[in-house]
């Protein structure tokens, strides 16, 4: 798992191993039920998940300042396509302003006939 956080930017590891619960055989004995958690049980494991994740963002404020826009056309991709939609249409308007700017100043090559 660490080496997915090495391959994806702005990945975290929730180790449960070695910062959660040893889920060995007093755990089992308070919290499973028919091979599988009871309720307090996963009650217990959400609250060490919730946790964590809290850990993890106040501790890495910067990499999340923005997850409220997530999937939303302020999100950093939308933000960046449309940045670049108005860079392309400004340089449009510039070429197009250059181009009428030279199309003024050349001058009329109309000849005028001696007849």
């Amino acid at each position: 798992m660490y080496k997915l956080t090495e391959i994806f930017s702005n990945s975290y590891v929730i180790d449960l191993v070695k910062y959660g619960f040893r889920y060995d055989k007093e755990f089992r004995d308070k919290f499973y039920l028919e091979g599988h958690m009871n309720p307090a049980g996963y009650i217990l494991t959400a609250r060490i998940i919730s946790s964590y994740i809290d850990w993890i963002i106040r501790h890495n404020m910067s990499s999340f300042t923005r997850v409220g826009y997530i999937n939303t056309y302020l999100s950093d991709s939308c933000v960046a396509a449309k940045e670049k939609e108005l860079a392309e249409l400004a340089e449009q308007e510039a070429a197009k302003a250059e181009a009428e700017k030279a199309a003024q100043a050349e001058p009329d090559h109309a000849v005028a006939s001696g007849d």
